[in-house]
């Protein structure tokens, strides 16, 4: 009986751990906080534009909102942003309540290049799938704006 209660908890924490979700931050009343240690999503974060081979340092992090393309489909975001806003990197998330979570298995994607425009933004693509791009680099800034994709979720 003690084996069999036993192997029922290691079957239930390993079922659990498969859908356990990670909270990243909170609706506060319409703004969006960051909950979780911003150092941990940073870090993480690096890691993840060290693979897609781009040196730059990102600093910033924050919970945003957007629509995709041409759409009323809202999506969440956690965005990261280096000193200059050169380069971002964003992984999905889940609202839930008014808690957001990791979106476990999504891409992870950075726009690089340019300090004005060259954001990770969201369309529909002619098979119908929702994908990323990155937005031009507006007036002014002549550099190229340069997607990275990983498949990689951030792993706090």
């Amino acid at each position: 009986m003690k084996m069999l209660i036993f192997l029922f908890f290691i079957l239930f924490h390993s079922v659990s751990s498969c859908f356990a979700q990670t909270k990243i931050g909170e609706n506060q009343n319409g703004k969006y906080v960051i909950t979780a240690n911003e150092t941990d999503l940073l870090n993480a974060a690096n890691k993840i534009l060290k693979s897609q081979e781009i040196s730059q340092n990102l600093t910033k992090v924050s919970i945003v909102e957007d629509f995709v393309d041409k759409t009323n489909e809202k999506y969440y975001a956690v965005k990261f942003t280096n000193d200059d806003n050169s380069t971002k990197l964003v992984s999905l998330l889940n609202l839930e309540g008014n808690n957001f979570y990791l979106l476990k298995g999504t891409k992870t994607v950075s726009c690089s290049g340019c300090r004005k425009g060259c954001d990770p933004k969201r369309y529909v693509d002619i098979d119908g799938k929702i994908e990323f791009y990155c937005s031009d680099c507006t007036w002014g800034d002549t550099k190229d704006c340069k997607k990275s994709v990983t498949q990689d979720t951030l792993e706090l």
